[in-house]
């Protein structure tokens, strides 16, 4: 669609960080709302929430290397060929399950530094994650990536931009629409039972998790990029990552239904 949205001098702003941008101010604003009702001050939650990001990024960018190794190889020759060049491709190709990875070690970090109770600061963090990565999805629509399959349905897409990462002038399933409409929904699901699912602290990262990664999962047969297929399976590397994740978070919704040691050592004093 429009990978560059405009240029100011050398300068290019491009849409895909531009929706990141607005989509981490977004999950900010959430937080912003919510955090009354949680034990964190929002100065802290604005520093997890830059960690997170920053972090998630590199988590993702290493998990899509492991996932299609030989884009590294590629990244790698063009590091030693032109360092410039790299840096300018480096935005391109993310595996959002690592950036998952990498952002659960970074919450253990700080939680623990901070002294922080992680179970609520989980509850409260979380439905900013989907929401900011519904405008990431409306950034890799505008940038071309993360696209479909061919279709002749009437809302598919035909992407002309001589810079989009995506095949030109042939119709597309809109993948990243897709997955962005129903990551709004999934937000704002979360956002309308979070009393209830809050009751039990450390639930709403389950509830998340479980629903993206069907989100992913379903989303995956209509995207046309690199996938790299499993041989035997018929599912891709990310599809049998959901899997595990999402067995992961249904082990952890058993896990957040159990009273927390701080508060057994509490009730019995």
């Amino acid at each position: 669609m429009h990978p560059d949205l405009f240029h100011i001098g050398p300068l290019t702003i491009h849409s895909y960080g531009t929706m990141i941008v607005i989509g981490f101010i977004a999950g900010l604003a959430i937080i912003r709302m919510r955090v009354k009702h949680y034990d964190i001050a929002f100065d802290k939650a604005v520093d997890l929430a830059f960690g997170l990001l920053l972090w998630g990024f590199v988590g993702a960018k290493l998990f899509y290397w492991l996932i299609i190794p030989v884009e590294f190889i590629d990244s790698f020759k063009l590091l030693s060929t032109d360092p410039v060049g790299w840096l300018k491709n480096l935005g391109n190709g993310f595996e959002f399950f690592g950036g998952i990875v990498a952002g659960v070690l970074f919450f253990r970090y700080f939680c623990k530094k901070h002294n922080l109770r992680s179970r609520s600061v989980l509850d409260l963090v979380t439905p900013a994650v989907p929401l900011a990565h519904a405008f990431g999805r409306i950034g890799c629509f505008l940038a071309g990536c993360c696209y479909g399959k061919t279709c002749s349905h009437s809302w598919a897409v035909v992407f002309t931009d001589p810079h989009s990462l995506a095949p030109r002038h042939s119709p597309l399933h809109p993948t990243q629409l897709y997955e962005s409409f129903l990551l709004f929904v999934l937000t704002s699901v979360l956002l309308a039972t979070e009393k209830k699912i809050a009751r039990i602290p450390g639930r709403m990262i389950s509830f998340y998790l479980v629903g993206y990664t069907l989100i992913r999962f379903i989303v995956e047969y209509f995207r046309a990029d690199d996938r790299g297929f499993l041989p035997g399976l018929q599912l891709t590397g990310t599809q049998l990552i959901a899997i595990f994740v999402a067995a992961g978070a249904i082990v952890w919704l058993r896990v957040a239904g159990k009273p927390s040691k701080s508060s057994q050592v509490k009730a019995r004093q």
